[in-house]
């Protein structure tokens, strides 16, 4: 792609912001791609909501902040307009390339071409409005990296429905589970289509997670036996148990559960409290 020259993105209107972002793909021969989800902020509200959360959650100015999904480099330069240090992720090589422009001379960013997911973090606090297709795939790297302690994730609303959801609710499943065991997660602001070129199908949402436990073993058997009891999701959930997991009915009723609960209905810490009676059913099984 050949250099020229970049001003910087306006911060200042959803106007201004939107004829730059025009600009710079016209300038660039760059149409998004679909096939990569590829839908750009326009509205400056979201990143002054990103700058918001950082500082209500006490990160401070100098902090490294790693965002997933740089685009134009719109949130990336907002970060450093705050004097954040930025370890900006974006997997189109173009899109990497003009996040490198917008960041240029700055010696507080670091622009990395490569796919975030099979990165691993190294930082603290994470920022991300990355494409939705990767939505779940992002969700579940973030739980999986312990040195994650913030995350503030722009979503499709559904997403992050699931995550906040309730056990006994359509939404309520192993996203739910997973994201609530290790995280306070609480939902943040709305976005309309129109904050995004080019306009998304659904309405989006910040995602706020504040980390309460690390990952370790006990989560990633979670995550075993939550892919294996939510593919009976409605059925009575200590049947499922016992079929699924080899666990004795009497070791599942000493989980005090109802013998009408459904799967959907158990509560996130049952989960881990069959993960540990799975872990010492192994244990006795290898020392016989």
């Amino acid at each position: 792609m050949e250099v020229q020259a970049i001003d910087a993105p306006p911060l200042n209107s959803r106007t201004h912001l939107y004829k730059w972002t025009k600009r710079v793909l016209k300038a660039y021969n760059l149409r998004p791609r679909e096939s990569m989800g590829q839908s750009f902020l326009i509205n400056p509200k979201v990143a002054r909501d990103f700058i918001a959360e950082l500082r209500t959650h006490g990160v401070k100015p100098g902090e490294l902040i790693c965002e997933v999904g740089s685009g134009l480099g719109v949130i990336t330069y907002a970060l450093l307009s705050e004097k954040y240090r930025v370890l900006a992720i974006e997997l189109d090589e173009k899109l990497a390339e003009l996040t490198g422009l917008v960041t240029a001379g700055n010696p507080r960013a670091v622009v990395v071409n490569a796919d975030a997911l099979d990165l691993k973090y190294l930082c603290r606090v994470i920022v991300s409005n990355a494409p939705y297709y990767i939505s779940s795939d992002l969700l579940i790297k973030v739980a999986r990296e312990s040195s994650v302690e913030l995350a503030l994730i722009v979503l499709q609303k559904e997403v992050v429905d699931r995550v906040c959801a309730k056990p006994s609710t359509r939404e309520y499943g192993r996203l739910s589970i997973i994201i609530q065991l290790l995280f306070n997660a609480k939902p943040g602001a709305f976005y309309s289509p129109s904050d995004f070129y080019p306009r998304p199908k659904v309405v989006s949402r910040l995602l706020v997670l504040e980390r309460k436990n690390p990952y370790t073993e006990i989560y990633r058997r979670v995550e075993e036996l939550t892919r294996a009891l939510f593919n009976e999701r409605r059925k009575k959930a200590v049947k499922v148990i016992e079929k699924n997991l080899g666990l004795r009915r009497d070791d599942v009723e000493s989980l005090g559960l109802s013998s009408e609960a459904r799967v959907y209905q158990l509560p996130p810490q049952v989960f881990i409290e069959l993960a540990k009676l799975v872990e010492v059913r192994e244990a006795l099984a290898s020392n016989k």
